[in-house]
């Protein structure tokens, strides 16, 4: 299992990052993890250079190659513990957060390098990765080849269009030689209505983020 947290800037709003974060260290400490291996990937990680729409200025959606904690057994050490992945996950959340100028997030490249990393990883009866986020995907501007979006207030074609990320999880979803489940967690705030798209996004993030637990994990969605 792998955990995709969203760390853009947005995320230090209220109580969304602690939440998340709280959320993980809870989960990950319960005795069914013992069995799984699990590990963390964060993005953005850093600031790259934007498009021409921002005349080149540095944006934050520098999104990791790997996991920032690799996926590794959890065996019987908590995350309380001295060694370990739970207490490597504990503390890098512990030790991170948002930062100032990681105002993008760059959600689809997240995903698709937490996709690569748990193939690669030991992992074969199985594979789950687990998205927590506050709604929105952006930095679509500088993706290649370039992919369906929204316009933001720069001009750059930057608001990520859902059906992309809808598309992304169910293909991993489908995927007959190394199926993924997907799993989404909106925290606390992600409750934007797309009535101001400068600000917020351009479209209702809750039905986003359920069109992506659809797609990701149908067999885990109440059918009604």
């Amino acid at each position: 299992l792998l955990f995709v947290v969203d760390s853009s800037e947005s995320m230090n709003d209220g109580s969304k990052w602690s939440s998340g974060a709280l959320a993980i260290v809870s989960a990950i400490d319960q005795p069914t993890f013992d069995t799984m291996s699990i590990g963390l990937l964060a993005t953005p990680n850093g600031t790259v250079t934007g498009p021409a729409c921002v005349y080149g200025f540095p944006v934050g959606c520098g999104n990791p190659g790997l996991p920032q904690v690799a996926i590794k057994p959890a065996g019987k050490e908590k995350s309380t513990d001295s060694t370990g992945v739970r207490s490597e996950i504990y503390k890098w959340l512990s030790g991170n957060s948002p930062k100032a100028g990681f105002d993008g997030t760059p959600l689809y490249a997240g995903i698709q390098s937490a996709y690569g990393a748990i193939r690669l990883s030991a992992a074969t009866a199985k594979r789950l990765v687990v998205v927590i986020t506050d709604g929105y995907a952006s930095c679509t501007s500088l993706s290649k080849p370039a992919r369906a979006s929204y316009t933001d207030i720069n001009g750059c074609p930057d608001w990520e269009d859902p059906n992309n990320l809808v598309k992304l999880l169910k293909d991993a979803h489908d995927d007959a030689a190394a199926p993924v489940l997907t799993f989404i967690v909106g925290v606390p705030g992600s409750d934007g209505d797309g009535s101001d798209p400068n600000s917020m996004g351009p479209y209702h993030s809750l039905r986003a983020l359920s069109a992506y637990a659809k797609a990701g994990a149908p067999e885990a969605v109440d059918p009604d």
